[in-house]
């Protein structure tokens, strides 16, 4: 599996607090059958350059580290960005995008509102050729009131990522029947761990997750969503994007057909 969300640095954010934690937590990783993994720290506008200075500097250690261990995982940096009107500035600090072509960026949005200017950032981020991921939204207060709102952002352009721990039910009841609903709907393109440590947010839910997916969904759909589209992302690829349901047909069978079709077709 690939996982493009996590929190393994030690001491930049509310990750790990020692070298020691994040390894053991890399561990875990490769435990579960993680390949490759992105480190995300959070980045707000007050990170300065001194600030990320230092998440370069830790990365970097963490890769000596594994360098000399017998840990067999990749590990890749790029960041999680808060949400700001001015996110484009972004765009300059190349570090902070996924992929080898770097043109994803990955950033959430506050927990109890859905910013007004949402859409107006999403349409110039991509029409500059940056094409947003917008992170766990299922676990956002407005989305769950309204998780179609979500429709209209992915028609702008941006693709959305779960968290593993949504599926499997570890942000509560509401959550998990949320991301049920987004998951029929084929409003989800990725699924991550953001994960922060071995014990409470752990690697241990994107295994989880895999498997009630493959259940609920089929096996195609966790393919998709754990496999296909975090590679597409690395390789700075097009992510496959599924068409809106048909009204007529069952949720589950009417998401395996979309699905089916837009794989075999290469997306």
């Amino acid at each position: 599996m690939i996982d493009l969300h996590s929190h393994f640095l030690y001491g930049v954010d509310d990750g790990p607090n020692t070298l020691k934690a994040s390894l053991e937590l890399l561990q875990q990783a490769e435990q579960v059958g993680i390949s490759k993994i992105l480190a995300t720290p959070h980045v707000t506008e007050r990170t300065s350059q001194p600030d990320q200075q230092r998440i370069k500097e830790v990365f970097n250690e963490i890769k000596e580290q594994l360098a000399e261990s017998r840990l067999n995982i990749e590990i890749q940096l790029a960041a999680e960005l808060s949400y700001s009107p001015d996110m484009i500035r972004w765009a300059y600090q190349s570090w902070v995008f996924i992929g080898i072509k770097r043109s994803y960026m990955l950033f959430d949005i506050p927990m109890q509102i859905i910013p007004p200017d949402l859409p107006e950032t999403i349409f110039q981020l991509v029409r500059r050729k940056i094409i947003p991921i917008l992170a766990h939204p299922e676990r956002n207060r407005e989305v769950q009131r309204k998780p179609q709102v979500l429709a209209e952002w992915i028609r702008l352009g941006c693709f959305i990522q779960m968290d593993a721990g949504s599926i499997t039910g570890e942000f509560g009841r509401k959550c998990r029947q949320i991301s049920a609903q987004l998951l029929r709907l084929g409003y989800i393109h990725l699924v991550a761990s953001d994960a922060h440590d071995c014990v409470q947010r752990n690697f241990y839910s994107l295994v989880r997750a895999r498997q009630e997916v493959e259940k609920n969904y089929g096996a195609e759909c966790a393919q998709l969503l754990f496999d296909v589209n975090p590679q597409r992302t690395l390789a700075g690829e097009q992510l496959i994007q599924l068409p809106p349901p048909a009204a007529d047909t069952p949720a589950r069978t009417n998401l395996i057909q979309r699905i089916s079709a837009k794989l075999k077709s290469g997306g």
